[in-house]
């Protein structure tokens, strides 16, 4: 997996695209009325973690997520 696509992009790159889908899950009103715009959401994050959590590259994503669901349960 190392040699995906994915690591083709520059570390920073990777790192903004992460955060900026990260911080669209709970905070952008699109995503709580567009379960279509959530889907399409939740797909990329899950498509990026599947390459980058069996590298060790994204060594919080499940902290990440457990704090994303404790930030939208309030």
């Amino acid at each position: 997996m190392g040699n995906s696509v994915w690591y083709q992009l520059a570390a920073d790159t990777r790192d903004n695209i992460k955060q900026a889908l990260l911080s669209n899950l709970g905070n952008n009103q699109q995503a709580q009325v567009d379960t279509s715009f959530m889907k399409d959401l939740c797909m990329c994050i899950a498509s990026i973690a599947v390459v980058e959590i069996p590298t060790g590259s994204w060594p919080d994503f499940v902290d990440l997520m457990c704090k994303q669901g404790i930030q939208n349960e309030n």
